[in-house]
């Protein structure tokens, strides 16, 4: 799968970071292109040992049935990650000078390593959370102005709903479905990071996805929609032992231009508008009625690989509501994608 923009760019911040460490604390005649270059590497394997730590504790989080109290999560994840500094620190300087540290270097730099350890895990866990958030691509783009002014953009969007949600409301309450929905979302979330995806919103039981438009995402995204079946089902005994209900998706995907652009005042967000995100969901609307959990525009399929034409099935022209002109659609097997 692809790798995460967002973990691209802490890699990026990592490396500026190695560097302003060498500014802030290194003697002047250290301060040489060699060892700007060795502290950059060092900030990239720091960031990437950082990143790697915090995902294998949110993996362990993930896997229990209840998420352990905020101080506690915190209280965990800053051991863990000042335990990966100081490692990570260890492991570079023998790395570079190709032998065991010296106890001068340790006397040096370990108690400093300590020193900053808990604000670096306290900077690095708030900004994760920002940018899990909001997103690392908003918050770039707020910065940048990209999208304030909306630009036309050519895009993939994809909606994925709970079939049958207002009977699982009906049986489980409404404090139970929202667990119950937190815990599916967070269960089907690395499909879409994995494969590229943005999530654009959530708007109760539905979830928004994008991609642009750009070769091979057509791929990526009817890769997502099986993935989506493939996971969900495999957790289907865990969701019927807590719940009695196993949640399934029905997922629809289209794609052309639309306009994306800033919104709100007090809460601002990147909204995608336009014709594409319309039909979208007009075929969300019309799968209810068809033999069908993954539905796809021709304009979609279009643009993937031979082989999802392959593995797909027409339902012919469709009249979506509000619309004269048919559109053609197109079923695909769930079991393509792992």
């Amino acid at each position: 799968m692809i790798p995460s923009r967002t973990f691209t760019i802490f890699l990026a911040f990592g490396a500026i970071g190695g560097i302003v460490f060498r500014l802030l604390f290194d003697s002047a005649n250290e301060r040489e292109w060699g060892h700007f270059a060795q502290s950059a590497t060092q900030g990239l394997l720091l960031a990437a040992a950082l990143w790697a730590v915090d995902a294998a504790v949110g993996a362990a989080e993930a896997r229990l049935k209840t998420r352990p109290p905020l101080p506690i999560s915190l209280a965990v994840r800053s051991i863990a990650l000042t335990a990966a500094i100081v490692v990570s620190l260890i492991a570079s300087e023998s790395l570079f000078m190709r032998a065991i540290p010296s106890w001068a270097w340790f006397a040096k730099t370990i108690p400093l390593a300590l020193a900053l350890a808990l604000p670096i895990s306290f900077l690095f866990q708030a900004a994760v959370s920002v940018a899990r958030l909001i997103g690392i691509e908003e918050i770039l783009s707020f910065l940048l102005g990209r999208y304030r002014r909306p630009i036309a953009e050519d895009r993939i969007v994809l909606f994925a709903d709970v079939i049958g949600s207002t009977r699982i409301a009906e049986s489980l309450g409404e404090t139970r479905t929202q667990k119950l929905l937190a815990e599916m979302f967070r269960c089907i979330d690395p499909v879409f990071r994995e494969r590229g995806g943005r999530i654009v919103t959530y708007v109760g039981d539905e979830v928004v996805v994008t991609w642009p438009g750009a070769a091979g995402n057509a791929d990526l995204c009817l890769d997502c929609g099986c993935a989506l079946t493939t996971i969900l089902a495999r957790r289907a005994p865990q969701f019927l032992s807590d719940y009695g209900v196993a949640p399934e998706l029905r997922v629809t995907a289209h794609a052309g231009d639309v306009a994306i652009g800033e919104i709100g005042e007090s809460r601002k967000q990147i909204a995608l508008l336009g014709d594409v995100v319309n039909v979208a969901a007009r075929i969300q609307e019309l799968g209810k009625t068809l033999d069908a959990r993954f539905i796809v525009s021709a304009e979609l399929l279009g643009r993937a690989g031979p082989a999802w034409g392959r593995r797909s099935r027409p339902l012919g022209p469709q009249v979506l509501r509000g619309r004269s002109r048919e559109i053609e659609l197109f079923s695909v097997a769930a079991d393509i994608g792992t």
